[in-house]
């Protein structure tokens, strides 16, 4: 009796594990965080900015519309997008246009982005590259740009697949201005020492199954194995790693929500 117990008691366990990670990736989850810069301007303290990173869309399904309903009801000044926004299999081309006019069509919203290592190794690069980039995201290729509220706009290729080029990215900024730096993978972070800045990324969806201990064991990376997701300040620059909204290789998360995040600036003079 007592062995029929325990089977029992392991497979409910089991049961509601395996439900569990198959419910938390459309659990996305509002984050908040707030940075202190200098030389910010006070139009810049007022601004609503977004981050969004690995939809890996596939067709226009429950994930792409929960975001886009979100940033329907959050109407950003600026949406900042740090890759992977297709999966590398993607077939439906179609559906992908649709919903870049369902962002494009947000009234207000300014959106920039990087590519990711999915954009880059997809099966259909040519025609994916040439749809985002003809798209409203104004996406920076080791580019920069400056905000009209006086803050510098880096944007790097993806890290991981060793296309970021940060110096070229960064040629001619003023260095006195606040820097905003996106990237896909926050491997990036080990090659920047600018202080006054903050990189936003993503790639690693906080483990997408993170099972405490374990995955940090597996987890592979550049750098420090213990940057998954969250906000770290690393020799006067901050990095926030986004845990993402979509899934790759299995449609399942586990201690590790999908996430959509607020960045607030504020004045640190």
């Amino acid at each position: 009796m007592k062995k029929y117990l325990i089977i029992s008691l392991i497979s409910i366990i089991l049961l509601l594990f395996f439900s569990w990670i198959l419910i938390e990736p459309y659990l996305i989850q509002k984050e908040s965080i707030e940075i202190p810069f200098k030389n910010l301007s006070p139009e810049a303290t007022k601004l609503k900015i977004v981050q969004i990173s690995d939809i890996h869309f596939e067709g226009f399904t429950t994930i792409p519309r929960k975001v886009s309903e979100e940033l329907i009801r959050l109407k950003p000044d600026y949406l900042f997008i740090t890759g992977d926004i297709v999966n590398w299999d993607i077939e439906k081309l179609d559906e992908l246009n649709e919903f870049l006019l369902k962002l494009s069509a947000i009234q207000g919203m300014e959106m920039f982005g990087v590519f990711g290592n999915h954009e880059y190794l997809s099966k259909k690069f040519p025609l994916v590259e040439k749809m985002l980039n003809e798209s409203a995201i104004r996406f920076l290729h080791n580019q920069s740009v400056l905000l009209k509220e006086g803050i510098n706009l880096v944007g790097v290729d993806d890290p991981h697949l060793n296309l970021d080029d940060f110096k070229k990215a960064s040629e001619g900024i003023d260095l006195n201005l606040p820097t905003i730096i996106l990237a896909h993978s926050p491997e990036i972070s080990d090659e920047i020492s600018l202080e006054n800045s903050l990189i936003l990324c993503g790639h690693t969806h906080g483990g997408q199954i993170n099972i405490p201990f374990i995955t940090n064991l597996l987890f592979l990376k550049k750098g420090n194995r213990t940057h998954k997701s969250g906000l770290f300040k690393e020799n006067g620059k901050y990095l926030y790693i986004n845990r993402g909204v979509g899934t790759t290789f299995l449609p399942v998360r586990f201690n590790a929500f999908p996430e959509i995040t607020n960045v607030l600036l504020k004045s640190a003079d």
